[in-house]
C-alpha cells in the first residue's frame, strides 16, 4: 500500500513576491521546466473522481498512481529524470474552451534552510496560489498586455524543498475565466506529486540547494 505524507496548506495571507526565473532565488535552487500533458476528472492525492485538472510533467498519471509506477513513465520535462505530476485545476474561457499552459515551471527552493528530499510516495496540495504578469501579483487574473498571464502556486515546507509552481498561459487568456474546482465549491489551488529516478532529487537538494548554489535550468 502506497504510503503518502500528504500536506494541506493553507492559503497564505503575505505571499506578495513572484517566481523570478531561478537566478533570483539566490542560496540555492534550481528550475525544471514541464509541458501540458493532459486534462483529467481526477486527483492522484486523494484517489477521488474529480473536477477537471490540467496536468503537466508525468505522462502516464492517474488516478491511483504511486511513485513506482510514475518514476517507470515518459515525461516532458527539460530534465528525464524528473517524472513527477504537477497539476492544476482547468482553467475555461467563457466560450467553453478549456485552456492549455504554454509552460510549466517548478522552482526548487532552499529558502534559508537546508533541506531534505521528499520522502517517496509524498503528494502535497497548496492554496497559496496567486495570478501575475511579469513581477507584480495579485489575487485575481488581469489582462498582462505583452506579458504571459500566470498561474502562480507556492508549496512550503519546514523540511523539505520550498517549491514556486508557474503555469504560464496567453496574455488575455485568465481574464474572466472559471476555474473548474468552484464547481466542487473549492477554490484555486495546485497539487504536485515528486517521483524523481533513484537519488537523482537527493543529489539536486544536496549539490544546489543545501550547496547554496543558483544552478538554473535542469536539462538532460
Amino acid at each position: 500500500m502506497k504510503k503518502l505524507l500528504i500536506a494541506f496548506m493553507t492559503l497564505a495571507t503575505l505571499f506578495v513576491a513572484t517566481p523570478q526565473p531561478a537566478g533570483a532565488f539566490a542560496g540555492g535552487s534550481f528550475l525544471i521546466t514541464c509541458s501540458f500533458a493532459k486534462y483529467g476528472e481526477f486527483d492522484p492525492l486523494t484517489h477521488e473522481m474529480s473536477h477537471e485538472h490540467t496536468f503537466a510533467g508525468n505522462l502516464g498519471v492517474q488516478i491511483d498512481s504511486t511513485y513506482d509506477q510514475l518514476v517507470t513513465q515518459p515525461t516532458n520535462c527539460s530534465y528525464s529524470n524528473d517524472h513527477s505530476a504537477y497539476w492544476v485545476p482547468t482553467f475555461v474561457t467563457k466560450s467553453g474552451v478549456h485552456l492549455v499552459p504554454n509552460r510549466v515551471n517548478a522552482y526548487y527552493i532552499r529558502a534559508g534552510v537546508d533541506r531534505v528530499a521528499f520522502p517517496h510516495g509524498y503528494v502535497v496540495k497548496s492554496f497559496d496560489v496567486r495570478y501575475s504578469c511579469g513581477g507584480s501579483s495579485t489575487p485575481a487574473p488581469r489582462d498582462c498586455g505583452s506579458g504571459y498571464a500566470q498561474f502562480n502556486v507556492r508549496f512550503f515546507s519546514d523540511r523539505y524543498p520550498e517549491v514556486h509552481m508557474d503555469f504560464k498561459y496567453g496574455v488575455h487568456s485568465l481574464v474572466g475565466a472559471t476555474v473548474s474546482s468552484q464547481e466542487m465549491g473549492q477554490g484555486p489551488h495546485g497539487d504536485m506529486f515528486p517521483a524523481f529516478s533513484g537519488t537523482e532529487l537527493e543529489r539536486l537538494v544536496r549539490d544546489c540547494l543545501n550547496a547554496r548554489k543558483t544552478c538554473g535550468r535542469i536539462k538532460g
